[in-house]
């Protein structure tokens, strides 16, 4: 799934993928971050959420976000607090140069849906063995992941 923080489709699709593939092993769903430039918040929210990814708690910190609503720096370092993240970790992957890793990995992942041809979130691939990859809504994949 590539998405924005800051979409709406996206805000709702997170916490139904995320809640229908809970407690199934035989299921990845893979985030990858989409930032709208033209969204405020959006690419600090990416930032915040990919450090959040390497302290391992990514998707729960994601849900509290989208239910938040504010990208605001204030609002999203308390979330990230509450979620043992420190202060200095975040000032760090928020520093404009040298470009900290979590900054990294967004740009990547916002380089590789360009390079799809993605334009809008939320856009999500499916995989699945033998078939070509294909683009499928969140009403899709939610059925792919019910009958699988």
């Amino acid at each position: 799934m590539f998405g924005d923080f800051s979409c709406i489709a996206c805000a709702e699709s997170f916490p139904t993928l995320f809640n229908a593939i809970k407690g199934r092993n035989d299921i990845n769903l893979t985030y990858r971050h989409f930032p709208n430039p033209e969204h405020s918040g959006s690419l600090t929210a990416a930032i915040v959420l990919q450090l959040a990814a390497r302290e391992g708690c990514f998707w729960k910190m994601g849900l509290e976000v989208f239910e938040s609503g504010d990208f605001r720096r204030p609002r999203l370092d308390e979330i990230a607090l509450r979620f043992g993240l420190s202060k200095h970790s975040l000032e760090v992957a928020l520093m404009k140069m040298p470009k900290s890793q979590s900054q990294t990995m967004v740009d990547a992942d916002r380089s590789m849906a360009l390079r799809l041809g993605l334009r809008a979130t939320p856009s999500i691939i499916l995989f699945e063995p033998n078939h070509v990859p294909r683009l499928i809504s969140s009403r899709e994949a939610v059925e792919v992941i019910s009958r699988t």
